[in-house]
């Protein structure tokens, strides 16, 4: 599995695990990026029909959590600068792997914090595989 580095959301005050914040719009991001392997913040933020500042920052944050890389293209842009364009730094499965592995560590937590029976976390388990087929 690849390595990366996401910034995490502690799952609360002496917690053993965590996880992975990521929201809904950068989601699409990812999505995008995945399906098309480059794009720029242009192609971004029209195709979610944000501004182009709002594609910006998802990308940033999406590259500071290593998800995103950025890359400078020799083309230069409309103001005679160089163009940026990104793509994933992660596979959609490896970063599918991480946050099933990040909740199974966070459903770990919480049998040993509120005392969830391992024959109910099996079945929420189950109830999850389910819903995908």
């Amino acid at each position: 599995m690849a390595e990366f580095k996401v910034r995490r959301v502690s799952g609360g005050r002496g917690s053993k695990t965590s996880v992975v914040a990521f929201g809904r719009q950068e989601g699409k991001i990812m999505d995008l990026l995945w399906k098309n392997k480059v794009a720029t913040a242009k192609d971004i933020g029209a195709r979610l029909r944000v501004s182009l500042p709002q594609a910006n920052v998802m990308l940033r944050r999406l590259a500071s959590k290593g998800l995103v890389v950025r890359e400078k293209v020799e083309q230069t842009g409309s103001r005679g600068r160089p163009s940026v364009v990104y793509g994933p730094a992660v596979s959609r499965r490896d970063f599918g792997q991480t946050l099933a592995e990040d909740l199974r560590l966070a459903l770990l937590d919480v049998d040993e914090r509120f005392g969830v029976s391992r024959q109910r976390e099996r079945t929420f388990i189950n109830s999850l595989r389910a819903s995908r087929e």
